[in-house]
């Protein structure tokens, strides 16, 4: 089987040079648009995600698994799988460079051939509304042609469709059935995007500055390329507004050779830049940006620093908790199809990487394909299957799964779940009972230091807390329905000390802000445990919300220990 395996560091090689570079904190990833490509930027400046080969590409956008761009006609990929379809194609030359994916997934799109606008039905692609608009200027033409006639068009708040009217520099607002209820004239070049504001007020990007627009046309902010001459701005082109106000712009072909022209930044209402990227490149362009939380994004986006890989190292050491019997292969898999736990995939991912590298107790490869769960032949090459907080795999989606995973288990294979892992399933028994839980709210969050009771001091997987009964951490931990959770079934090794005040005290407010019925009513709160099912062997572990785990030694030895009981060698009570 070929993986698809996604090498951070190296997804865009040649894409963005190496003096390419963010100054201050992005914070966030940033989906991002222009010369033929849509790509994803890593905070840290890295491309982390690619797709080349788009043509005139003016607009991205995500949503779901997806990534939208507008070519002439509007196309999406899957971002995992790569795989690239068609969404709407208009029957004219110079189609589609303006659209918006409405949170119900429908398509708002401005037609330049036609000079049609249109809202298309997610799924379907069919209008549910359709009205010719007017591109033109004042005197009746269009002084770019067909291709200015619209760029970017977005939605309000009210149900009207905002659309700029590229060379003719208006930006118009019309309702659904084409009646135009208000037009913006822009004194400038090449009106670009446009968005409307909680407030009522517009705003509009167009080339040499953004300005807001009040419903009375009076402008009552902007920020001009001028404002920030230590950037060398010029062709503003895409706005996104930040929940705090901040604005996001990406330019149009504003890079040089030398990296020394900011293609897309960051600014506040106060005209104070929080972070600017420049891309080295003759013409670089970043015509729309779109700012997206790495949650949201479903593989890991980050990189683990050479500071963090070397505190794996020293915790992982020369050798692991057991030698192996014989040459051991593992397959970890990480994909999200909920919520992104995003730097627990990257250093989980490393960590395992480094151990297998440092103390050759196994072999691993990588994957984001999540069907391969479902590849009895694949997975037959495999001694265990690390499962690293892959959300919301549904054997709906994925039938093989609940025949292929569970009989590989069951013939006397391992599987190593770590955190979310528990988070996936819902719509199979079969795989949650193998499993041994099923994710049903986490009380303890990740930002709250919780206690912890050793239930065997002296078992092996335990052996890296030194003995200790209780011990503190901070994680995000989950709590398991019943069924598929039993102490009948799993040998719980970790699990919450309510003794603790603060422990108790979240459980209490779980209680007490989702109902009483929410929470388990026996108080049992597993954090780890190991089953037998079949012949095969499961270890699941609670621990691993966030990078914290996998430079925390108790936490990560906890996990390559588990690995190891998969693997059978590491020898260890399981039995309920």
């Amino acid at each position: 089987m070929k993986m698809k395996i996604l090498a951070l560091a190296a997804v865009a090689a040649g894409l963005v040079a190496a003096d390419s570079s963010v100054k201050g904190t992005m914070g966030q990833p940033l989906l991002t648009c222009g010369a033929g490509r849509a790509f994803l930027v890593a905070p840290d400046g890295r491309v982390a995600w690619n797709k080349s080969g788009c043509g005139n590409i003016h607009r991205v956008w995500k949503h779901g698994e997806w990534v939208y761009y507008s070519n002439g006609d509007l196309r999406r990929i899957d971002i995992v799988s790569g795989k690239d379809e068609l969404v709407y194609k208009p029957c004219e030359k110079e189609g589609v460079f303006g659209f918006e994916v409405l949170k119900n997934g429908n398509v708002v799109v401005a037609e330049n051939g036609t000079g049609f606008i249109a809202e298309l039905k997610a799924g379907t692609w069919e209008p549910v509304v359709r009205f010719k608009g007017d591109p033109t200027a004042p005197d009746g033409t269009v002084p770019g042609g067909v291709h200015h006639r619209y760029r970017m068009i977005r939605k309000t708040n009210k149900g009207t469709y905002l659309v700029c009217c590229s060379s003719a520099n208006f930006v118009r607002e019309y309702d659904r059935t084409g009646k135009l209820v208000w037009e913006q004239k822009i004194p400038a070049k090449l009106t670009f995007g446009c968005l409307r504001r909680a407030n009522g007020n517009t705003l509009v990007s167009h080339l040499d500055a953004v300005s807001e627009y009040s419903p009375d046309h009076r402008v009552v902010w902007q920020f001009k390329c001028t404002d920030a001459p230590e950037l060398k701005l010029a062709n503003l082109c895409g706005i996104w507004e930040q929940k705090n106000g901040n604005l996001v712009v990406g330019t149009y072909a504003n890079g040089v050779e030398d990296g020394s022209r900011t293609t897309a930044f960051e600014v506040t209402r106060g005209k104070k830049i929080v972070w600017s990227y420049a891309a080295a490149g003759k013409r670089f362009s970043m015509m729309t940006a779109f700012p997206v939380a790495p949650s949201q994004w479903p593989v890991a986006c980050l990189s683990v620093p050479p500071s963090d890989e070397a505190k794996m190292e020293d915790i992982v050491g020369a050798r692991l908790a057991a030698a192996p019997r014989k040459p051991r292969k593992v397959l970890m898999v990480a994909r999200a199809f909920g919520y992104c736990h995003n730097d627990a995939m990257a250093y989980g991912r490393r960590a395992f990487e480094i151990a297998a590298g440092k103390t050759g107790a196994f072999a691993l490869d990588f994957t984001e394909d999540v069907s391969v769960l479902g590849d009895a032949a694949a997975l037959a090459r495999y001694d265990a299957v690390v499962i690293n907080n892959a959300t919301m795999i549904s054997v709906k989606r994925f039938p093989s799964i609940e025949t292929a995973l569970v009989a590989y288990v069951k013939g006397g294979k391992g599987l190593c779940l770590i955190h979310a892992a528990v988070d996936s399933f819902y719509d199979s028994p079969v795989v949650a009972d193998m499993n041994g839980g099923l994710f049903w709210g986490h009380p303890w969050m990740a930002g709250g230091t919780w206690r912890f009771k050793n239930e065997e001091p002296s078992h092996p997987l335990m052996a890296m807390f030194e003995g200790k009964v209780t011990f503190t951490s901070s994680d995000e931990i989950y709590m398991h329905a019943s069924p598929p959770y039993s102490r009948d079934k799993d040998r719980v090794l970790i699990s919450l000390d309510l003794s603790d005040r603060a422990t108790a005290a979240a459980a209490d407010r779980w209680a007490k802000t989702r109902g009483a019925d929410k929470l388990r009513a026996d108080r049992d709160f597993a954090v780890s445990w190991t089953r037998r099912y079949g012949a095969g062997r499961v270890f699941y572990t609670s621990f691993g919300h966030d990078k914290r785990a996998f430079i925390d030694k108790p936490r990560l030895l906890h996990m390559l220990a588990g690995l190891q009981y998969c693997l059978g060698d590491l020898d260890c009570p399981d039995t309920p």
